[in-house]
This record gives structure tokens, C-alpha cells and sequence, in this order.
């Protein structure tokens, strides 16, 4: 079980969580070490069903699409797991962009978050 400490605690715990929110690090880099896990022939990949968690940061962009904060939101609420953070429906999806792109992107979507909040 996991929290997000109380607005006011840390400046940079409330810029992160304010630049989560707006979809600007819409990632999750996860360290983690498998303790029981099992090779899934459907998707090609591993199933962990028990790990040991070292870290979860929120990234500007992931390593693997699949671990996008919206998606893991989707796999939560599909399997009833208590929902995290809460994103914008609106948020254009990168998945099929291009490094560069992406970068583009969120260096775009950043500036603009920006000067709503000078606003």
C-alpha cells in the first residue's frame, strides 16, 4: 500500500504531483526483483505474481509504453485495485511517437502548464 504525502510537506513532492496531474511525467520506472514469476505464452512476456518492489518514479518517458501511469490506472481499476493518480482523460497518447516526438511533446504540453500557472 502506497501514499502521497500531504500538500505542503515538500515543494518538490507538490511540483511532481502537480506535473503528474497535468499529464506532463505521465511514466513509471519500477525497480523491482522477481521472486515468483512465470513465462505467460499469450502476451510473450513474464507474469510476476509476487516481487520484491525497490523503487516507482514517475518518468517523462518510460522505458516500455506499457508502463504508462494511465495504463497501469487501467489494469488497477479492471482487476479492483485502488486507483493511484488521477489523469486527464484528455492526454494526447505518445505510444506510437517517436523519441524525439515525445520529447517534443511533453516540452510542449510543459510550457503551456507553465503559463497557466503564471495565469
Amino acid at each position: 500500500e502506497a501514499s502521497i504525502a500531504p500538500a505542503g510537506t515538500a515543494a518538490y513532492i507538490d511540483e511532481a504531483y502537480s506535473l503528474i496531474k497535468a499529464g506532463l511525467v505521465p511514466g513509471l520506472s519500477i525497480g523491482f526483483r522477481p521472486i515468483d514469476a512465470e513465462f505467460d505464452r499469450s502476451t510473450g512476456g513474464f507474469l510476476i505474481k509476487a516481487c520484491e518492489l525497490f523503487e516507482i518514479s514517475a518518468v517523462t518517458i518510460p522505458a516500455s509504453a506499457d508502463a504508462a501511469i494511465q495504463t497501469i490506472k487501467s489494469h488497477d481499476s479492471a482487476h479492483g485495485a485502488m486507483p493511484v493518480v488521477r489523469l486527464s482523460a484528455s492526454r494526447p497518447k505518445e505510444t506510437d511517437m517517436t523519441i524525439a516526438e515525445r520529447l517534443k511533446a511533453v516540452a510542449t504540453r510543459r510550457a503551456a502548464h507553465l503559463e497557466r500557472r503564471k495565469a
